[in-house]
């Protein structure tokens, strides 16, 4: 009787033993699988050393580094623009990334007070936030010369959020991992080891300090970082880049940048235990029936996620739904801007952000180019109850879009005098 008791003791610590191994083996093999995926720069925004030197030398000019050219424009840059030429350098994201340079040099060039056609440079790239942004602003402005900067960013500033694993094939696999008791007992016990608060930003920080206690993401168990130290952030950095720019006698003009209305809330900040494979099945169904027209199934398929993960983003885009299928479309867009602005983790520009663009603009006088206001209009001109028409996910533009942010930029560039006021010898 006696020996079976440590028996028994000994049996059932050898089994959560190899129970602890088997679940460290199979997350460490997912983790693996995950990073073969090309996550590198989207899903560590913060890694400042992943994105490195942003120019390298290359004959008479630059060219951009081989480790950024899968994510911004691989093109060849002289120091200066040719003889009599301005030159136009657009810095942000994603969506500046994609800009169609044709379209904004064929409408700059139905002017005719312009004595030529400037030089684009489109120096945005793939996930940039404006901490990308800042570092690609201070190499351009080592090496290079250019008379006006575009500032089109702000979809990627809570990119940090994303939760791990997200944004990969395997997210589900482990999501349904993690959902057993035995994992999460663990995981809270090393997560309460490891738990800090997050560095407290102030106003008074130089950018290179905001930048030192944002060196790293927080990792998986860490408290959820308040969303204000991320609009300091972004004000502070491009406070940096604005007052450059006045000091080296460039023209700015700030980009507000709008957003698909109709994409779901909590597509990307969904917790782990709601990280399933049915979950992802059901957002892809919204997804589809949106892209199709048919309100009604979207209402009920989200309908379904609200009852199984509440929120209030969901709750706010559920009331969004029905208020457009009765045709009350003012409503509508209102509790559209609600749902983007209460997702835990927005991938798209949000009123807060937007609010300190317009601020920093008025602050340093320089042009606001909204394209936001200008979508919406454009959207009224053709019947649409929303902008959703002119987007693709929740924030790259349709062929639409892209006419529309080209056009867009070209005539503020035009009405707002930057191009006739930089003179270039």
């Amino acid at each position: 009787m006696s020996n079976s008791r440590p028996r028994g003791v000994r049996k059932a610590v050898f089994g959560f033993v190899t129970a602890l191994a088997f679940l460290l083996i199979l997350e460490g093999g997912l983790y693996t699988l995950e990073s073969l995926q090309g996550r590198v720069l989207f899903a560590t925004p913060w890694d400042l050393d992943a994105l490195g030197t942003v120019l390298e030398k290359e004959g008479d000019g630059y060219r951009i580094a081989p480790k950024l050219r899968a994510v911004m424009r691989d093109q060849h840059l002289t120091p200066r623009p040719a003889a009599g030429r301005l030159r136009v350098v657009v810095f942000g994201g994603s969506v500046a990334h994609g800009l169609a340079e044709d379209v904004l040099l064929a409408r700059l060039g139905e002017s005719q007070e312009l004595p030529g056609e400037p030089e684009v440079i489109v120096a945005a790239g793939l996930g940039f936030s404006s901490v990308h942004v800042v570092r690609v602003w201070r190499e351009f402005r080592r090496w290079l010369e250019f008379d006006v900067a575009v500032l089109a960013l702000g979809h990627n500033e809570f990119l940090e959020l994303m939760p791990d694993g997200l944004g990969s094939r395997m997210a589900s696999l482990r999501a349904v991992i993690r959902r057993s008791r035995l994992c999460r007992l663990i995981e809270g016990g090393v997560h309460r080891l490891i738990r800090r608060q997050p560095p407290e930003i102030r106003v008074s920080d130089d950018p290179e300090t905001v930048l030192q206690k944002w060196k790293g993401p927080p990792r998986a168990g860490m408290v959820v970082p308040d969303p204000l130290p991320y609009l300091d952030r972004y004000r502070l950095l491009l406070t940096e880049i604005l007052a450059d720019a006045r000091k080296g006698g460039i023209g700015a003009c700030m980009v507000i940048l709008p957003s698909n209305p109709r994409f779901p809330p909590e597509f990307f900040s969904r917790p782990e235990e709601e990280l399933t494979v049915d979950m992802d099945r059901l957002y892809e169904k919204v997804l589809r029936q949106l892209r199709s027209g048919d309100s009604s199934a979207a209402l009920t398929s989200m309908r379904e996620i609200q009852r199984r993960a509440p929120s209030s983003a969901r709750q706010r885009f559920v009331e969004a739904i029905e208020a457009e299928i009765t045709g009350n479309e003012t409503l509508a867009r209102g509790l559209y801007s609600e749902a983007r602005d209460l997702d835990r983790f927005p991938t798209r520009d949000t009123s807060a952000l937007q609010q300190v663009g317009r601020r920093l603009a008025r602050e340093f006088k320089i042009p606001i180019v909204d394209v936001s206001v200008a979508a919406d209009e454009a959207a009224r001109k053709r019947g649409w109850a929303t902008t959703a028409g002119f987007f693709i996910d929740n924030c790259h533009f349709t062929d639409p879009g892209q006419d529309l942010f080209a056009g867009t930029l070209a005539r503020e560039l035009l009405s707002s005098g930057l191009l006739r006021r930089a003179k270039r010898p």
